[in-house]
């Protein structure tokens, strides 16, 4: 075989490949009758994230001398909740995300369904967490709280890393769990949780780092923002 069609040969193998890994979660694509996303109980969600989609937001807070970094995507993703199902929900950086500075913290939240105001019953639990990416996890949570007039959900998922070195990526994050049937704590415990369709409202990635630095942030997803003078 010729190297053209070797290279031919093995470009249609990769291709078949990524094929695979991004219809197997999908919600409307046919998936594999071995992966976990053909269970009727199970619902999956992935969402790739890219530069068009994302906003940047430096703020200064003088009296702690220290900048809020945000960076948040939209998306029009829903995800399939109920109760006793179980849920993986994938966030792809594409490209991935990159830190630009040393820093200690960076905290990662995806929010679905509508905020409310007043909230009866809870649920928090520590989920399965993997990532593809060179940062460091020090916790994660799954948060799902009752709205007190409708009994309508709110997920929030969050992820805490640390110890961020320069040059440093983050390609991936997937979240599995398993939705309870009921809220185990507040007001409302015993509540049932109900079967809705809840839409992601927010993903952001969010860092406080000391001084006055706006517009200089600490991880970015491409390469189109020069490095700061000195860094």
């Amino acid at each position: 075989m010729s190297p053209w069609m070797r290279f031919l040969s093995r470009s249609a193998l990769a291709l078949a490949v990524l094929g695979a890994i991004f219809t197997a979660c999908g919600d409307d694509d046919p998936v594999a009758t071995d992966s976990p996303c053909s269970d009727e109980d199970t619902a999956c969600l992935s969402i790739a994230l890219t530069p068009d989609d994302l906003t940047y937001t430096g703020v200064y807070d003088p009296g702690f001398d220290e900048t809020y970094h945000s960076l948040s995507w939209a998306t029009g993703a829903t995800l399939d909740f109920g109760p006793g199902r179980r849920m993986i929900v994938t966030i792809f950086f594409n490209p991935p995300v990159v830190v630009r500075h040393d820093h200690a913290n960076e905290n990662f939240s995806l929010g679905a369904g509508i905020p409310s105001s007043g909230q009866d019953g809870f649920a928090n639990f520590t989920p399965s967490l993997t990532i593809l990416g060179e940062w460091n996890l020090v916790s994660s949570q799954v948060r799902i709280s009752r709205a007190t007039t409708t009994g309508a959900a709110q997920l929030v998922l969050l992820a805490n890393f640390g110890a961020l070195e320069e040059g440093t990526v983050l390609r991936r994050v997937t979240y599995d769990f398993v939705v309870p049937e009921t809220y185990p704590e507040g007001v409302a415990t015993g509540a049932p949780v109900l079967t809705e369709q809840l839409g992601v409202s927010s993903i952001q990635l969010d860092a406080a780092v000391p001084g006055d630095s706006p517009g200089d942030p600490v991880v970015w997803q491409d390469d189109s923002m020069p490095l700061a003078a000195g860094r």
